[in-house]
């Protein structure tokens, strides 16, 4: 149905978003295709293998409601908290929050950090590929999402999520950042992943911050230096833009915070 021509046809699953550009007159589609009562889209699991697979239609609030999920996957949880409000998280779902690309979603920064795959079902057959190169381009129509997948960080990681909005509930985040890393027995950072969000231009891992921190002791002087790094290399996309300075101070405490309670000893 996503392809039968000549319609223009989009998938509704939550609305939240889809619903808003209907009110506003979007007129780059005439036909939606509810998808929401299909099982295999809806399905939450974290397997024996510590693989985690989260269906493209299961909303915010029923990942928070996943005990073991959000034991064993914190950083995910922590964002599905700060989402939206109660009746947002109770209809907004995982795919949608990553195929609209807003720069404010927070499940986005989220999934590029754990390093997450999208299986895509596609007219051709389906594939894979990391949410990173998902959504390096605009998706195109009558592909649809099936299923996200991950593997669980190991259990001496940690991890942080960090936003700000205009106040605490119900507003979209201005500036955000999702961290991950480790330190291996000794000392030394094994592990570091840290993706902003509403920050570059796209929403992906900042190789050359976390490549400056990996293999060395953390202190002051290494986090210094990354956040720095982090600053210069924002700067030097943003073309000074005129919210790099607000942006900039705030990226700037965000890091700071973030590695000291990755790791803090």
């Amino acid at each position: 149905m996503l392809n039968e021509p000549p319609y223009r046809s989009r998938p509704l699953a939550g609305g939240t978003d889809l619903l808003i550009q209907i009110r506003r007159g979007n007129n780059s589609f005439d036909r939606v295709v509810d998808i929401t009562r299909i099982p295999e889209l809806r399905e939450i699991q974290v397997r024996p293998d510590q693989t985690v697979v989260l269906g493209a239609a299961v909303r915010v609030a029923e990942i928070l409601d996943h005990e073991k999920l959000v034991e064993k996957a914190p950083l995910l949880a922590q964002a599905c908290a700060h989402f939206g409000g109660p009746q947002i998280r109770n209809l907004a779902t995982i795919g949608g929050n990553v195929i609209n690309q807003a720069a404010c979603a927070d499940l986005l920064p989220v999934l590029v950090c754990l390093d997450a795959q999208a299986v895509v079902a596609s007219p051709e057959g389906e594939f894979s590929l990391p949410v990173a190169g998902l959504i390096a381009h605009p998706f195109p129509r009558g592909r649809l999402v099936r299923t996200f997948t991950f593997s669980l960080p190991p259990q001496a990681s940690r991890s942080v999520y960090l936003r700000l909005a205009r106040r605490q509930t119900l507003a979209t985040a201005r500036l955000s950042l999702a961290a991950l890393g480790r330190q291996s027995p000794d000392g030394t950072i094994q592990d570091a992943r840290l993706v902003p969000g509403a920050v570059f231009a796209r929403v992906r891992r900042i190789s050359p911050v976390e490549a400056l921190l990996v293999g060395q002791h953390p202190g002051d002087e290494l986090f210094e230096m990354a956040e720095k790094k982090m600053i210069e290399l924002y700067l030097a996309e943003s073309g000074q833009r005129w919210s790099a300075f607000y942006k900039e101070a705030v990226l700037y405490s965000f890091l700071h915070q973030a590695l000291r309670a990755i790791y803090a000893n």
